[in-house]
């Protein structure tokens, strides 16, 4: 009990100091950076419509008008109809749950399951690092759609399997991210000392070592949101994600495809949704890392 009270007592003050220097770069990164404050109210936007969207709808989004079909921007639907008439106002609003959530599920598939495992190779090294890494290395091997479309293939087509194809797909980037992280902290003084007064690998990892990974890592699954949008509406698009008449950005962008030429607001107005996505995400992200790489001051 007294060895692990003075762990505690070594690890308490670097993690606060960690956790006071994170809030403030966060805020210099917001008040200094244009583009991070940008993609901030971006995603703060998308969020917003991912809660309360569905509430603001005009219409009901799978109702179709046939004698409205494919009209242009008008008092009654602000954004026009698609092909069977359907508001896509309220295809976007109620589709920004579907696509973000999609994505942040996927995103926390990959974070949680290779970070895990990242960190775990990169602490004990050894056998699991060599095996773990021929796995990883695998992955890396197919084309990350083609792996996706495989794992749909085999899974069925449905919103929820793209999701599970996009999680593992994305699992080698947090496993490297994790590990590199990992090795570095692991040959930091602070670790052997903690180990030599007697702390345990667990209580080690989860009080030095995670709080020093959870940066990298973080920064990592911001800019994978972005990926994650787009694997997901991609998926979709290809009719191996969301099925209709659910309104997710992908499967709204393949069905107004067909119509480019002469009505082309029914494409326009879900590429736009998710370019937008895409565009915060990664403003946000490249300006965290590019704070919290050394290399790219």
């Amino acid at each position: 009990m007294q060895r692990t009270g003075r762990l505690d007592v070594f690890a308490d003050e670097p993690r606060r100091a960690g956790a006071a220097r994170r809030r403030g770069l966060l805020w210099v990164i917001l008040t200094r950076d244009r583009a991070a404050a940008v993609g901030a109210v971006l995603i703060a936007g998308l969020l917003a419509l991912a809660v309360v969207g569905p509430w603001f709808a005009p219409y009901d989004p799978t109702r179709q008008d046939l004698q409205a079909r494919r009209a242009t921007a008008s008092r009654e639907h602000l954004l026009g109809t698609d092909e069977f008439g359907r508001d896509l106002l309220s295809r976007v609003l109620v589709g920004a749950r579907y696509t973000l959530a999609a994505s942040v599920v996927a995103v926390g598939i990959g974070t949680a399951a290779g970070a895990s495992l990242g960190l775990a190779m990169g602490y004990f090294g050894g056998r699991l690092d060599r095996m773990a890494t021929r796995f990883v290395d695998m992955l890396l091997a197919f084309p990350y759609l083609l792996l996706a479309i495989v794992v749909v293939g085999v899974l069925g087509p449905s919103l929820q399997n793209a999701v599970l194809a996009v999680g593992i797909t994305s699992l080698p980037i947090y496993v490297r991210v994790a590990r590199a992280a990992t090795l570095v902290v692991r040959q930091q003084e602070f670790v052997a000392a903690a180990l030599a007064i007697g702390g345990s690998h667990g209580h080690t990892i989860r009080r030095l070592v995670l709080p020093n990974v959870l940066g990298p890592v973080v920064v990592t699954a911001t800019v994978g949101m972005a990926h994650a949008v787009h694997a997901t509406a991609g998926l979709s698009f290809l009719g191996l994600g969301a099925q209709p008449p659910v309104p997710e950005w992908g499967a709204m962008l393949s069905s107004g495809r067909n119509y480019l030429l002469d009505a082309p607001h029914v494409a326009t107005v879900p590429g736009i949704a998710i370019v937008v996505a895409m565009l915060g995400f990664n403003l946000l992200g490249d300006a965290l890392r590019d704070a919290l790489d050394p290399r790219m001051r």
